[in-house]
């Protein structure tokens, strides 16, 4: 789907469009730029569209995403961007973080520092939300 978004022009077209991947994790980020750029390298000849920038400045200029407990994902934050990622614990669905909050956001703290974890557990999604 990320890689749908990027080589069919549509983010071109709509540049304020901002896309929040949710419940999904953040790990998954990297690997699937390194696909959408071999994929839009190789394919290229094959789209009906030429992309105006690399995958990395869609994912940068209109996506971010948010996840729960994800040390993979938070030891590629360089990769993913520190202001393109939210923490959420899902309360009230069986699959939250409930009874395990706290340990969750220990895990962010410890992964990238206070100030950052801030920006990661409140801020950003603040800023995308637009409140």
């Amino acid at each position: 789907a990320l890689t749908d978004l990027i080589v069919n022009g549509a983010l071109d077209r709509h540049p304020g469009l901002r896309i929040g991947w949710f419940e999904g994790g953040i790990a998954w980020i990297p690997p699937a730029l390194q696909a959408a750029t071999h994929l839009a390298a190789s394919y290229r000849h094959m789209y009906n569209y030429e992309l105006k920038h690399d995958p990395q400045y869609y994912w940068d200029a209109h996506m971010s995403a948010s996840f729960m407990l994800d040390p993979l994902g938070l030891a590629m934050i360089d990769k993913i961007g520190m202001d393109k990622v939210y923490w959420s614990s899902d309360y009230p669905h069986n699959e939250s973080t409930f009874g395990y909050s706290e340990k969750s956001l220990a895990a962010v703290v410890e992964a990238v520092g206070p100030q950052n974890a801030a920006r990661i557990c409140s801020e950003n999604i603040k800023g995308f939300l637009g409140i």
